[in-house]
């Protein structure tokens, strides 16, 4: 009878006493856990908590300062090194080791134009320099430090003794020069998205017209930027790039909504006070001033309007000189008169008598605000139906500037700025290293004022290899040829028509001896130091200073002083038609019977004349310029193996004769 009762009573005291053991086990491995915890927060202050780590760079128990040299000593001598190559297809990226194809095709781009060029493009090549690729150590660090303080305190440190935590390591790369590399691979393998817009002329907005796209992802992009550049330990690395499909951002209906409002906001009455009077804007300057952006607010993508600063701020002074101010005049109401002195790697611009200088950038963005700032809330509020006159404050001043002061104040503002294009593969390599080192050769070289003159060969110098320039594609004789120096002519063509839409008088320009496509017809310059040059003249009362900037793919000339306000008109005339090019096949004895390649393109010898009419600033033509340029026909050159066939059209000459080789020549 009692059985049960003392069984029951058994079972009871068991339990608890295996409940008291699980507990006292759990308990001893918590106070264990605490233990360990409370010791390694000790260990760790003000260190980084054991475990954690930032790519393969394991940070326990650094500093913050020793965890970012850390970083920086792994990983950022990989973003100077590293290369990453992206292909066009599989085909491409397959056939690149085995073949000479690729590098042959990319040989032949240079002799194309650019938009043929990108169109046949089949092989891009990213390097950190080429990205604009920083290693974010310091950020990275601050990262490691934070885990186990920020993210969860004891229990996150404890679980990093049992299983730790890595950061990925990653690079903060251009915006401009990842997109450009980006809508490069867009344009050969897809097609890049346009979203719809508006477009402003004479005070009235429209939207322009959009359209989907296939594009490569930009997040991808990055990722493998990261991975090639950053995570692999091979100093090499590829992929096949994808177009996916790229839905508009902005439909016609938002394009239409923002279209609307500008509209509505080109009606309102705007106008700035300032110490000489009152400026008023009319709807049609104030919508040259208005620029968009797309933005993605809250989730969704607006088209927004914003003030485009660069725009504004030389058309604001401009009317301000018309309304009797003097940022372009002494405070005396004299005609201002600026020169440029450099002091190491600093330009300074020097006032030749007290001036008045107006603080745009205030009223600029005060306009914005007011005007524009409404409609870029989340709720899209409309523009007032009035406002206030904004007040442009002035003072007086006298002496040195910087550079950007005196942008930033109106004193000088760029007179003109051209940019032409190029490719950017393996086989170009040495022809844009030319090009950015004769662009820094330029930069900031001066003319000065009242009939100075600037030449090209006289700023750069002779442009060989003692100079640092490289064996690049060259014309000589009619020919393409690889010599020292390749690639400065794109430089002067960039000059010439900075130059040319300034309005400033050309004393010396020559054109290619062969056409080349990539510039507008007729305005291109030759330079082959010491007798064939660039010259032109400042005819101004103020120093001009050349600006030079390049990306991987552009190169760009501005000139920044004292706007004479010159006006230029082209007249552009028919393209009138050459020497025909022949065909010129040399065959060569070691290649099999079939086999060719292309190894100069051929173009027909042509002639065009242009003409620039040069207008002051009250509309009195100063001078006239005809520039004519006659180009010789360049014979398409193939190589082919014995007995194959190559098809020439009906009327070109075709000639054929003995491949002569590298080895021959040298002989």
């Amino acid at each position: 009878m009692l059985g049960a009762p003392f069984r029951a009573v058994g079972h009871a005291f068991v339990q608890t006493f295996k409940r008291s053991r699980t507990f006292a086990i759990v308990s001893v491995v918590l106070v264990l856990v605490c233990a360990v915890g409370l010791v390694d927060t000790g260990l760790s202050w003000g260190k980084v908590h054991q475990g954690v780590s930032v790519g393969t760079v394991d940070l326990s128990g650094k500093t913050i300062t020793e965890a970012e040299n850390a970083i920086r000593a792994t990983y950022e001598e990989r973003l100077d090194d590293h290369q990453m190559f992206v292909f066009a297809n599989e085909e491409t990226a397959n056939s690149l080791v085995s073949t000479d194809g690729i590098i042959e095709g990319e040989e032949l781009s240079e002799q194309l134009s650019y938009e043929e060029a990108q169109q046949n493009k089949q092989l891009w090549v990213a390097t950190g320099p080429s990205v604009r690729a920083e290693l974010p150590a310091a950020e990275l660090a601050r990262q490691a430090m934070a885990v186990g303080r920020e993210d969860g305190g004891f229990f996150t440190r404890a679980a990093l003794l049992f299983g730790g935590r890595s950061i990925e390591v990653r690079g903060d790369y251009g915006e401009e020069e990842l997109e450009s590399l980006a809508h490069d691979i867009d344009t050969a393998i897809g097609e890049p998205r346009v979203d719809f817009d508006i477009a402003i002329e004479d005070g009235v907005a429209t939207v322009t017209e959009g359209h989907s796209g296939a594009m490569i992802d930009r997040a991808a992009l990055r990722d493998k930027l990261d991975e090639i550049l950053l995570r692999s330990e091979s100093a090499t690395g590829s992929f096949v790039a994808r177009a996916e499909y790229a839905p508009l951002r902005i439909e016609r209906e938002q394009a239409q909504v923002t279209c609307d409002a500008v509209n509505g906001m080109l009606q309102i009455p705007v106008s700035f006070t300032h110490e000489g009077g009152t400026v008023e804007v009319d709807g049609a300057q104030l919508g040259e001033w208005i620029s968009t952006e797309v933005k993605e607010v809250n989730g969704t993508y607006r088209l927004l309007p914003l003030i485009d600063e660069e725009v504004a701020q030389p058309a604001l002074i401009s009317l301000m000189n018309q309304s009797g101010a003097a940022n372009t005049k002494t405070a005396n109401g004299g005609d201002l008169a600026i020169t440029f002195q450099k002091f190491k790697d600093e330009v300074m611009v020097v006032t030749q008598s007290e001036i008045l200088l107006p603080l745009l950038n205030e009223a600029l963005a005060q306009l914005d605000g007011q005007l524009l700032g409404p409609f870029r809330t989340d709720s899209g509020s409309a523009a007032p139906a009035t406002l206030d006159p904004i007040p442009i404050d002035t003072y007086r001043y006298s002496g040195s500037l910087s550079f950007d002061e005196a942008c930033d104040y109106g004193v000088i503002g760029r007179i003109a700025s051209y940019t032409t294009n190029y490719t950017s593969t393996s086989a170009t390599k040495n022809r844009n290293h030319n090009i950015h080192l004769a662009a820094d050769l330029l930069n900031d070289s001066i003319c000065t004022a009242d009939g100075g003159t600037w030449s090209f060969n006289d700023t750069t110098g002779d442009c060989n290899e003692e100079a640092g320039f490289l064996a690049a594609g060259a014309i000589r004789e009619g020919k393409y040829i690889d010599e020292a120096g390749g690639g400065i002519c794109q430089v002067a063509t960039t000059m010439f028509n900075a130059v040319y839409e300034s309005g400033f008088p050309v004393l010396k320009r020559a054109p290619h001896s062969l056409y080349m496509a990539s510039y507008e017809a007729g305005r291109d310059a030759a330079v082959n130091y010491p007798n064939l040059d660039l010259v032109w003249q400042n005819d101004s009362a103020s120093d001009v200073i050349v600006r030079t900037s390049y990306t991987d793919t552009s190169v760009t000339v501005a000139l920044y002083g004292v706007d004479p306000g010159y006006t230029v008109k082209t007249s552009t005339g028919e393209w009138q038609e050459g020497k025909k090019f022949r065909v010129i096949v040399e065959v060569d004895d070691t290649k099999e019977t079939g086999w060719h390649k292309t190894d100069t393109v051929g173009t027909d010898g042509r002639e065009i004349t242009v003409v620039r009419t040069v207008y002051d600033r009250e509309g009195n033509r100063l001078r006239e310029a005809t520039f004519n340029s006659t180009y010789n026909p360049i014979d398409k050159i193939v190589i082919a193996g014995p007995d194959t066939e190559i098809e020439v059209e009906e009327g070109r000459e075709k000639v054929t004769r003995k491949h002569v080789k590298e080895d021959d020549e040298d002989e």
